[in-house]
């Protein structure tokens, strides 16, 4: 079935923008060697968490859910080019999962999550329990590389943009020379380009973080839906 726009539709500065976009997600599906990757991620993350009929425990896949969206988010805005966009998505989707990987299996540390609004004493303890320190320790305990990846992304993720840093600002912005001197642009939406390349690298990097770390704490699950060997043969590619 066609869907057309809905009329004005692509008239106005806002949903005109959209246009745009999903014309630079149609260049970058074509062109990027990295798109297929990112598809892939996406299609096993689905086949790992689609279907599942009462998990045992059933708290930590929320977790994982939640990063699979944050990561289809991340996605989205580096397959438009959208690179200033891709950073604070790219971090929300790595403490999603490092959050369920550091629940894990424990019903004490999913209450002490659940509880964080029920007082100022709950907040102050869910704070400290899941401070990055805590997170890199289970992650430590089970997988030191794997420990290392998330370090470095999560060090990424702040650098470019999910704080306002300064490599996050001049990623963003162009200098042309002009007769008066020069002009800055700030960009919306990147071209092909290592902009585009990095934001591209980080969000397959932290869809393949999540994945791994999803294999640590469900690895039978893993194996049952052959995810196993499709992470595996994705961890050759980097």
């Amino acid at each position: 079935m066609e869907r057309r726009p809905p009329p004005k539709w692509g008239e106005d500065e806002l949903t005109g923008f959209f246009n745009a976009e999903r014309q630079n997600q149609f260049a970058t599906f074509v062109h990027h060697p990295l798109a297929e990757t990112l598809i892939e991620i996406d299609s096993i993350q689905l086949r790992a968490l689609q279907g599942w009929v009462n998990p045992r425990p059933f708290f930590a896949p929320q977790f994982f859910v939640r990063a699979h969206s944050s990561y289809r988010g991340a996605a989205a805005s580096a397959f438009a080019g959208r690179v200033a966009e891709v950073f604070p998505l790219c971090r929300v989707a790595l403490e999603y999962a490092a959050y369920g990987f550091h629940i894990g299996k424990s019903k004490d540390r999913y209450e002490v999550w659940l509880r964080r609004s029920d007082s100022e004493e709950c907040k102050k303890e869910m704070k400290s329990a899941f401070r990055i320190p805590r997170l890199r320790e289970s992650l430590k305990a089970r997988d030191q590389g794997l420990d290392s990846v998330f370090w470095d992304l999560y060090e990424r993720t702040i650098e470019y943009g999910a704080h306002p840093n300064l490599q996050g600002v001049v990623i963003n912005i162009q200098q042309d020379k002009t007769d008066d001197g020069a002009s800055q642009r700030i960009i919306y939406a990147h071209e092909a380009g290592p902009q585009l390349d990095i934001s591209m690298s980080t969000v397959a990097l932290v869809g393949l973080f999540s994945l791994r770390a999803f294999r640590l704490l469900h690895s039978t699950r893993c194996e049952l839906l052959g995810v196993s060997d499709r992470i595996s043969r994705l961890e050759g590619r980097f």
